[in-house]
């Protein structure tokens, strides 16, 4: 399997992974054109906002005529039914190809799994090959739903409202981004700490999945010697720190 898989399962993801996992939405790649012209128009859109704001402002302050706010109103209503458009149509054609990428390299991650040698297969249980899959898939998958839809977007929008404010009044801009790098620093801390707990997460779910599949094929058993009660008590303990860790981690983005 390739190093991002592995990476993948044993939770250290890396900028390399995240450019191997790019390397795998083949069928996006080949869109790109019409996938960063929609782009394009909704960080246009969404940038254009607080353009319309201080027009608006403006031309009330000056006592302009009410044809000239209306009109300024619907040339704002335009760009706003433009970027709820552009915005679906934008997460529609990104996701359409994205979920061809992810089926594609899930059939692919599967073939090359069962290709593996048979010494891996008797010493990887199933559980554990099934870890390897689910988040290898999801790793592909949040490149384009977390990154490029929802993250990139914003991205692009902070810059261009930073480079127009520096343009319009430097000296107000660069004062009113006194408080970025205390946010950088807190969202870096924040951000730390809910990949650790996010790993303690993980953790107490292999744990409970391996003990789900033991007593899944252990049933027999299990019902043989009366152990029912027993097990269901030892799955609840491990439900209950699972759930326990990943509520911490819950409570870092809260």
């Amino acid at each position: 399997m390739s190093n991002a898989i592995n990476n993948i399962s044993d939770r250290n993801f890396s900028f390399s992974t995240l450019l191997e996992m790019w390397s795998h939405l083949k069928t996006l790649k080949k869109d790109w054109k019409m996938v960063w012209f929609l782009l394009i128009i909704l960080v246009i859109c969404i940038s254009s906002e607080p353009y319309f704001y201080k027009w608006l402002i403006g031309s009330i302050e000056n006592r302009e005529w009410l044809s000239t706010l209306f009109k300024i109103i619907g040339i704002w209503l335009i760009f706003w039914v433009a970027t709820i458009v552009t915005r679906y149509l934008y997460g529609m054609r990104l996701l359409q190809k994205a979920m061809k990428d992810w089926g594609d390299f899930l059939m692919k991650i599967m073939y090359k799994m069962q290709c593996l040698p048979i010494e891996y297969h008797r010493n990887i249980q199933a559980w554990e090959k099934q870890k390897i899959v689910d988040r290898s898939a999801e790793a592909v998958w949040a490149v384009a739903d977390n990154f490029i839809l929802s993250v990139l977007p914003q991205v692009l929008v902070f810059f261009i409202l930073l480079i127009s404010g520096l343009y319009i009044d430097p000296l107000f801009t660069a004062i009113s981004l006194w408080f970025l790098p205390i946010w950088a620093i807190g969202v870096f801390y924040l951000g730390s700490a809910a990949h650790k707990n996010q790993r303690i997460a993980n953790k107490a779910w292999d744990r409970m999945y391996d003990r789900l599949v033991d007593g899944i094929i252990n049933l027999p058993v299990i019902r043989i010697f009366a152990r029912t009660k027993a097990e269901y008590h030892i799955m609840q303990e491990r439900m209950t720190a699972g759930n326990n860790a990943q509520f911490s981690v819950r409570k870092n983005w809260s």
